[in-house]
């Protein structure tokens, strides 16, 4: 795997991570 392909990765995961983390936060609130 190039580095390139790595950082992009890295990238998308943390993406998904922060909106997962965005999307969870109402219903945390909410309980």
């Amino acid at each position: 795997m190039t580095p390139s392909g790595m950082t992009t990765l890295g990238t998308i995961l943390t993406k998904i991570m922060h909106n997962a983390f965005e999307h969870d936060k109402p219903l945390l609130v909410r309980q």
